[in-house]
Parts: C-alpha cells; sequence; structure tokens
C-alpha cells in the first residue's frame, strides 16, 4: 500500500516536471537563422542537380549503393555550401574591423 503510494507521488512529481519544463521551452522564442537555411536549400539543390547530371540511376544498378551515392553527393553539396557561406561571413567580419 505505502509502494503504491509513493508510486503515484513519484509519478505526479515526474509529469509537473515534464509539464513545466515543456512549457518553459515553449516560451522561448525560435531564432531562424536563414542564412544556414538558405545555405542548406543551395546546397541540396545543387546536390540533387548533380546527381541528375551525373545520372546515378544508369550508372548504380543496386538501389542501396545508388542511395548510399545519391546521399553522399547531397551531403557533400550542403557542406560545401555551407563551408562558402560561413567563409563569406568571416570575410566580411573582417572588412568590418
Amino acid at each position: 500500500m505505502e509502494k503504491d503510494k509513493t508510486e503515484k507521488e513519484r509519478e505526479y512529481y515526474n509529469r509537473k516536471i515534464l509539464k513545466e519544463s515543456f512549457s518553459d521551452e515553449m516560451k522561448k522564442p525560435r531564432r531562424i537563422d536563414w542564412a544556414e537555411l538558405i545555405a542548406v536549400f543551395i546546397g541540396v539543390f545543387l546536390g540533387l542537380t548533380i546527381r541528375d547530371v551525373i545520372g546515378t540511376e544508369q550508372l548504380i544498378s543496386n538501389s542501396a549503393a545508388r542511395f548510399f551515392a545519391d546521399t553522399v553527393i547531397t551531403v557533400i553539396m550542403i557542406l560545401a555550401v555551407q563551408g562558402i557561406f560561413a567563409l563569406a561571413k568571416k570575410l566580411t567580419a573582417k572588412k568590418q574591423n
């Protein structure tokens, strides 16, 4: 009987803590980094374009290997564009100083 009461009390406080932490997180404003969003969009677009130009559908017959190759191409392009954006941000910061 005493264990049941202790477990119920523990569950109540756990729920209360979770509810308070979620409400605190929901109140915080979310800032969107537009430069990163644009960089990812451009990277995905370039990755998919390069994938179509290369023609991975005709080159690779295995669907798992084709998926892996497409993913690698897209990730490389996303990282390349993000690197270019980061470099441009550093260069503009140096010019302002």
